[in-house]
C-alpha cells in the first residue's frame, strides 16, 4: 500500500482502522443482545462494555447496558446508561419510558411523571408512557391519601378489567369459553422470569387468569389481548404448555390486536403484530425460538393442545371475530 492511500485510512484504538473497530463493536453488541434474550445479564453487560471500549460512545450499547442493568433492579447504573444513550436519541419513546420506569423504582415519582409526559408529547398514542404515568400520578396520591390512593387504584382495576373482559369475549368465537365459566380473571403480582414480572398467566391449580398489577391503569384493549392470549391456555383444562399451544394463543392474541388496538401503541403487542403480518409461520418461528432459550426442555405439543394449523396473514378476520382456526383448542 502506497503512502497516499495510507493516508486515507482513518485510524482509531492502539491503531486498528476505525470500520473495523466498529465491526468488532457490533459484533460484542450482538453477542451482549443474545445475552438479554437468554436473561443472561452478567453476561450481557461484559459484551456490551466491551463493545463501549472499541467504539466512541456506541448508543447500542449504552441501551443494552441500560436494559441489563434494570432488568438486575440496578437502577442507579441503569440511569445512568439510559441518559448517555438518550444523548444521541432522544426521540426514542421506548427508552425514555424506561428511564421514567426506572425513576418510579428509585421512589422519585416526579422525575418519572416528567419522563413519562415527555413521551406523550413525542407519542400520544404510547401506552405504556399513558399507563405509567396513570400509575406514578396514584402512587403520588397514594403518599398523601393512602386511602384514597387505594380506593382509586381498586376502582380503576375493576372497571379497566371489566371492559378489557367485555373485549375480549367479543372478539372470542361464540360459546368458546362456556367451559371455562369457573375461571377467574383479575388483575394481581404475576410470577417473574428473568428479571421480569409477566404480563399475564394462566394457574390451572386456581383455575385463574392474572394480568400484572402493572398493567391496570393500561388500555382495556391491550389487557383484553393478554386475556385472549391466556384463554387460549385455559380453554385445555390441564397444566401444562408446549410450543404448538404458545404459537396458538401468540397468534389469537395477533389477530386481536391487529383489528382491535384502536391506535394505541405497544412495543410489544406492535412487533407481534408485525410479525403476524408478515406471515403466521414467522410469528410461530419467533416464539419457537423465545420458549425454546428459556426453557430448552419444553415439549412441542402438550396433551390437551392439539398440533397448531400454520394460517397466513391474509387469513385474518375482517369482522373481527378470531377464527377457530387461530384458537386452535
Amino acid at each position: 500500500m502506497d503512502i497516499k492511500s495510507l493516508n486515507k485510512i482513518k485510524f482509531g484504538v492502539n491503531g486498528i482502522p476505525s470500520d473495523e473497530i466498529e465491526l468488532i463493536a457490533q459484533k460484542y453488541i450482538a453477542q451482549g443482545n443474545d445475552c438479554l434474550k437468554r436473561n443472561d445479564f452478567n453476561g450481557a453487560i461484559v459484551k456490551f462494555n466491551i463493545a463501549k471500549k472499541h467504539a466512541q460512545n456506541p448508543p447500542e450499547a449504552f441501551l443494552g447496558l441500560g436494559r441489563a442493568y434494570k432488568y438486575k433492579k440496578d437502577f442507579n447504573n441503569a440511569e445512568t446508561n439510559f441518559k448517555i444513550y438518550l444523548e444521541q436519541k432522544p426521540d426514542d419513546v421506548e427508552i425514555i419510558v424506561q428511564l421514567g420506569e426506572v425513576f418510579k423504582e428509585k421512589g422519585q415519582y416526579y422525575q418519572a411523571c416528567n419522563q413519562f409526559e415527555k413521551a406523550l408529547k413525542i407519542n400520544p398514542n404510547d401506552d405504556s408512557a399513558r399507563r405509567q404515568l396513570l400509575s406514578t400520578s396514584n402512587d403520588i396520591l397514594f403518599i398523601y391519601s393512602p386511602q384514597s390512593g387505594l380506593y382509586e387504584n381498586k376502582r380503576y382495576a375493576k372497571e379497566n378489567m371489566k371492559n378489557a373482559l367485555n373485549l375480549a369475549l367479543k372478539a372470542l368465537p361464540k360459546n368458546y369459553t362456556n367451559d371455562m365459566k369457573d375461571l377467574k380473571v383479575g388483575f394481581d403480582y404475576t410470577s417473574e422470569l428473568g428479571g421480569r414480572s409477566n404480563i399475564a398467566q394462566y394457574e390451572h391449580k386456581k383455575r385463574k387468569i392474572t394480568v400484572t398489577s402493572d398493567y391496570i391503569y393500561a388500555s382495556p384493549n391491550l389487557v383484553a389481548s393478554y386475556l385472549i392470549h391466556e384463554f387460549v391456555h385455559a380453554k385445555d383444562n390441564d397444566p401444562y404448555t408446549s410450543i404448538c399451544e404458545e404459537q396458538d394463543a401468540y397468534r389469537a392474541q395477533a389477530e386481536f390486536w391487529v383489528y382491535n388496538s384502536n391506535n394505541v401503541q405497544d412495543p410489544e403487542m406492535d412487533y407481534v403484530a408485525s410479525l403476524y403480518k408478515q406471515s403466521a409461520k414467522a410469528l410461530n418461528d419467533r416464539v419457537e425460538e423465545i420458549y425454546t432459550l428459556r426453557d430448552p426442555s419444553i415439549n412441542k405439543t402438550s396433551p390437551n393442545h392439539p398440533k397448531n394449523q400454520s394460517i397466513n396473514a391474509n387469513s385474518l378476520n375482517p369482522s373481527h371475530t378470531l377464527k377457530y382456526s387461530s384458537i386452535i383448542a
